[in-house]
Order: C-alpha cells, then structure tokens, then sequence
C-alpha cells in the first residue's frame, strides 16, 4: 500500500470518522485541529438518514450514540404570550413512516463521541492549524500556524464550510458558496426553565426561534433568520456575531428580551451563514476535500454531518481499495458520493417552509399546523415532505473489509 500518511484537517465530524476507517484499512491518519480543545455546544440535529447511521453502526459506535440522544419529541408551537398554537409528536410519527424514532443529538456531542472512539489510535493536533500547503511529486509540505513543519503523502480537508484547505488549494470560498438567504445562530442557556422532551417554536414573519429543553436543565436556543443580502462580518469575530444578533432581532416580545440577554454570558454562541457549496471537483493533486468542505447542504437540511460520515467512509473505503493510489481513489469516490450530495443539496426547497416570509405566510403555515393535532393529517403531511426525503437516499454502502 501506498500514500499511507494522510493528514486530515479538521476535528469534527467527517474528520475523526475519516481518520477510524483510514486507521482500520492500515493508514496512518493524523487529525489537526484550528480548536484548542474538542469544540462543544452548537445546535441540535437529527440523525434520520439511514446511510449516515449504517456508517456508525459498521463503526460499532451507535450503542454510545443511542446512549446520549435528545428526547426532544413534542413540538409545540407558540404565540407571543407562549400559549401553544399547535404541536404534534414527532417521535410517534416518524417511528410510523421509517419504523424507528429520529435519533436528535448535539453536533458536538457526535463529535465528541467519535472523538474519544479514535484518539487513543489516531495523531490529533490542537491549537495548530495549517497554514501552508505545497504539493510535490511525491507528497505535500505542510507548514502549520506555529511554524512548524511536516510532510504528508495526502491531505484532506474536513475543515467545514469555510475550510482553510479549500482556500489554500481551490481559491476563495466566494467562488464555491452559494448563499442561500438565511442566517442561523444558537448557544445553550442552563438557567432556562426546562420541560425535557419538548421542542418550542416562535415565529414572526422572516424569524424564528427554536427551544430545545435539555434533560440536565436549561434550553439550546436557535435563532433563524431571513436575510436577503449576505452580511458583511468576520467569523472569527464572535462579539461582533453577538451583536448582529441583537440587531437583527429588536422585537421586545415573547421571550426574545430574556434569551438576547443570556446570549451575552453562554460558553458555546454559534453564527454562521445558511450556504451550500457546490464545486466541479473535491480534489486537486494529493489535496481532496470531505463534508461540508467540499458539499455543504447547508446546516437547516440537517443532512451536512451525515453527508460527512458517508463521504468519509467512501474516501477510506476507496483508497483502500486503489491500495493507496490517490488519483484512482479520488476518482471514484465523487463518482459513488456525487449522486448522493445532489439529490440532499436538493432537499433545499423545504427551507422556505421554515421561517414563513412575510404575516400572510406565517398565518397559512399556522392554520396548517393546527391541522397537525390531527393523528392523520399529521401522518400524511410528514410522509409528503420529510418522509420522502428520508426514504429516498441515492447510495447503497459497499463492504470494503
């Protein structure tokens, strides 16, 4: 086997995943990370693509992922004065379309989880980013932020929707992100009255906010808003994030006041821009790229972690396979994955039924939920929409052991 030390840049989840399957095929993965320290918090997805768990459970880690599940299950939805306008179960309904509930988990905690699965096997790096990378005839400099250097076979990036490795390779991301209208923010508030198991919506025309109410106490707040232009903010620059927050939702009712004030002291505040990013190759040379790096559906599909397991699993699988021959490898795995990231990229349509645009919108979606506390016009609804996303992914797994 050749090109078997392989640096992965990025902790989070397509990366540590990468780096298990690498390592069993006989590589000899090194993960580095931008983060000091394993990053916690975020928001809270589902896990209801069934490639994306078929790659956990060949891992062996699904038992350790079943263990820490979100039992956030009843959705209410609420008006200004927090009385329930509509709500339904989604746990019951999902279990009757897929025969099993939706398993909803922190980002963070997944990353955690494969993390701590890995690191006593794989190299990680924190604290110390790349900085530069120059591709040779038989492999890739590497210097990192602190001047280091080392020299690598292959480098992969997995280093999210503003990769570093994509910019350093394929140019400015302005190039590959395509906007898509919307903003999300979201941070953990653990003095907030909590009533585990439920799921609070508010919305006004253009906005939304989500209450995950968390069984240890407290709330993960998610703030989603309509934005027609793209904002011009560092991202690096948290404060500033916080404030745009602020500004951009004024309104002084329902909960907004209390939650913006929260903000100011939470550990895990998170900002970012709803895009997709679509490119015409995830490799160049010895350099390719995995997740949201290279195929970002855009964090409101709920489908960019799940991409990454599986995209990650076709990578190692492949280059198994090729016996390390990188060019061949690379070649086949956006042929096997390139179906399946444009049939979830395309999931993007139902966006729009997230935050309603305008008060008439609002209304006609509020009159549809109400119609949701019907067992049956539920059922139906969720198969129309979600249900055939779920059932209907374009990939079948193959066995590379």
């Amino acid at each position: 086997m050749t090109n078997k030390n392989i640096l992965i840049s990025g902790a989070g989840i397509a990366g540590p995943t990468l780096a298990y399957w690498l390592k069993r095929y006989g590589f000899n993965p090194t993960v580095v990370e931008k983060s000091p320290v394993p990053r916690q918090g975020g928001y809270i997805f589902g896990l209801d693509g069934k490639r994306g768990v078929e790659v956990l459970e060949r891992m062996g880690v699904w038992p350790q992922v079943e263990k820490e599940r979100f039992e956030g299950y009843q959705y209410v939805f609420v008006d200004k004065d927090n009385k329930p306008i509509s709500g339904m179960n989604v746990g019951e309904l999902t279990k009757e379309i897929t025969g099993r509930e939706i398993t909803y988990m922190r980002r963070a905690d997944l990353a955690r989880i494969l993390y701590e699965y890995t690191k006593d096997n794989v190299e990680y790096i924190f604290g110390d980013p790349i900085k530069q990378l120059t591709e040779e005839a038989d492999g890739v400099n590497v210097v990192f932020e602190s001047g280091k250097s080392r020299r690598f076979d292959l480098v992969i990036g997995a280093d999210g929707l503003h990769s570093e490795v994509r910019t350093l390779v394929f140019g400015n991301e302005s190039r590959f992100k395509q906007y898509m209208g919307h903003y999300v923010a979201a941070f953990t508030i653990p003095t907030h009255p909590s009533t585990y198991g439920q799921v609070s919506f508010y919305t006004m025309p253009g906005k939304s906010v989500t209450l995950y109410h968390l069984k240890e106490g407290g709330v993960i707040a998610v703030f989603t808003l309509r934005h027609e232009t793209e904002l011009k903010y560092d991202f690096h620059d948290t404060e500033r994030q916080k404030q745009l927050l602020s500004e951009l939702f004024p309104e002084k009712e329902w909960e907004l006041p209390s939650l913006l004030k929260s903000m100011n002291t939470t550990k895990d505040f998170f900002f970012d821009v709803v895009s997709q990013v679509r490119m015409d190759t995830w490799s160049k040379g010895r350099i390719a790229l995995v997740g949201d790096a290279g195929y970002c559906p855009t964090l409101l599909t709920g489908y960019g972690s799940q991409l990454a397991m599986v995209g990650a699993y076709i990578l190692a699988g492949e280059l198994k396979a090729a016996n390390g021959d990188y060019q061949k490898a690379f070649q086949v795995y956006e042929k096997e994955l390139s179906p399946f990231v444009e049939q979830k990229q395309k999931n993007i349509k139902l966006l729009r039924t997230v935050v309603p645009g305008s008060a008439f919108e609002l209304w006609a979606r509020n009159q549809v939920m109400k119609l949701m506390r019907l067992h049956a016009f539920a059922l139906f609804f969720m198969k129309q929409t979600w249900g055939k996303v779920v059932a209907d992914e374009a990939i079948t797994l193959k066995n590379y052991d």
